[in-house]
């Protein structure tokens, strides 16, 4: 069966869990699905959207720009993803579109944390990910699309090979050893459907743990 290709045209992050809407191809025409997933992303995916925060910074035009230029030109974008110093702005979300000579483009949504509390949400204006010529070009163009090919990659890995991150149950194995169980870890909804499909870890049987044999002390010579 040939493998269908998905094309990410949204992802959100809100905390760890993504919610996603990618185009599928069928003989009939496009379909969007839009899933929404309560399982924790892998860090793999959450370290992806920061290294996002260097370009929204400097597309948004936020008061760290400059900081972000010395930076940037002294050890390049793509290592200052993950900046304390940068942790007043945050990039949650990304929407890939196409510009009108048919370029791919990225707007990236995320928001500021303001000294006297709460945020401001916003987006970038779309950017365009392959180099123009133009007189007011983004500086970073190949980076920044190595950056989202980089977040699209963990999406769907997260959506459809199954990288997330696992949430670690405490199970009394002493009281229930002989017991197989199912721990359920999340859940996957689909929202144009409302379907809900739980994901679960399977623990193979046991045997009973033996007795402790009675131990003797000898004093040591």
């Amino acid at each position: 069966m040939e493998e269908r290709e998905h094309n990410i045209k949204k992802a959100v992050l809100n905390g760890r869990q993504l919610t996603v809407t990618y185009t599928e191809t069928y003989p009939e025409g496009d379909k969007d699905i839009t899933v929404k997933s309560e399982i924790p992303a892998h860090k793999d995916c959450t370290d992806a959207f920061k290294k996002l925060i260097p370009h929204f910074i400097l597309l948004t035009e936020m008061k760290e720009s400059d900081e972000v230029s010395r930076r940037a030109a002294e050890s390049g974008i793509e290592n200052i993803g993950d900046d304390d110093d940068f942790k007043n702005a945050e990039v949650y979300g990304i929407k890939m579109g196409k510009s009108d000579g048919n370029v791919s483009t990225v707007t990236l949504m995320g928001e500021r944390y303001l000294k006297t509390g709460g945020s401001v949400e916003f987006n970038s204006l779309a950017q365009v990910l392959e180099p123009e010529g133009g007189e007011f070009e983004y500086p970073y163009i190949n980076e920044l699309n190595l950056a989202i090919q980089a977040v699209l990659y963990e999406v769907k890995e997260y959506l459809f090979n199954g990288k997330y991150a696992i949430v670690q149950k405490e199970i009394n194995f002493e009281v229930m050893a002989d017991a197989p169980f199912e721990a359920e870890i999340g859940k996957m909804e689909d929202t144009d459907t409302g379907a809900f499909t739980p994901i679960t870890i399977a623990k193979p049987k046991r045997g009973r743990r033996k007795k402790s044999e009675t131990m003797t002390a000898v004093p040591a010579c």
